[in-house]
């Protein structure tokens, strides 16, 4: 188990790090399906693999290795643009809704958690 002090020292180079840096091994970590569950629940308009490459800056086979996984885990939904039948829009299903609502909620309660234990 990770001591406080390390804990600090990772917090502190986080906020430091440019946020490519958190996401350069993406494909590789569960942290860019969070990433992309996190961008999808929070948009409102309509997102394709292009646009969440440019979000999260980082390339787009990237993010198609990830979406790939997400399809295969039931996270996400691919269709059609109906205006434009070659572009494909990315959305949460129903299970990915679920999923980033309880990471959201997870997230929340984790400052407080974290306080409570340096109490």
């Amino acid at each position: 188990m990770a001591t406080r002090e390390q804990i600090e020292v990772l917090l502190e180079r986080l906020e430091k790090a440019p946020p490519s840096e958190h996401f350069q091994h993406i494909d590789n970590n569960p942290v860019g399906i969070r990433a992309i569950l996190k961008y999808l629940s929070e948009t409102n308009e309509k997102v394709t693999a292009g646009k969440i490459s440019e979000h999260l800056k980082v390339s787009t086979a990237r993010v198609a290795v990830l979406l790939k996984k997400m399809e295969a885990k039931g996270l996400i939904e691919k269709e059609h643009d109906p205006d434009d039948g070659r572009i494909v829009i990315v959305e949460l299903s129903g299970h990915g809704k679920q999923t980033a609502l309880a990471a959201r909620q997870w997230h929340s309660s984790a400052p407080q958690d974290a306080a409570r234990a340096r109490s």
